[in-house]
Formats: C-alpha cells, structure tokens, sequence
C-alpha cells in the first residue's frame, strides 16, 4: 500500500465501502484501524462453489 495515497483514499471513501482484495494481515491491520468495516479477499478465504458456501455458512 501507497500509505500517503491509500490513506486518502480510504479516509474518504464511505464507511459502508467493501473492500476487496485483503490478502495479507497487515493489510486487514491497517484498514481495520483506519475505519474500514466491510473486507473481502484471500485473507478471508479463497473463492468456493455455491454448493460449498451454502454448507459452510447455512446449514
């Protein structure tokens, strides 16, 4: 992360915002501590089929 550019951008964008491509704990840190609610990306998890999600999070 550009930390003077990124820091704008995400100090401006909209709390609601999704932000995608977390793929380090370091990167999840510090958006987390700048205020950033939503995540996605590898850190989470990698991509899954439709029929391995409904299992994971809806049975």
């Amino acid at each position: 992360m550009d930390k003077i550019n990124d820091s704008i951008i995400i100090k401006s964008a909209v709390p609601d915002t999704l932000t995608e491509g977390v793929e380090t704990a370091k990167q999840f840190e510090r958006l987390y501590t700048m205020g950033c609610k939503l995540y996605q990306g590898f850190y989470f998890s990698k991509p899954v089929d439709l029929e391995s999600f409904e299992k994971q999070w809806l049975d």
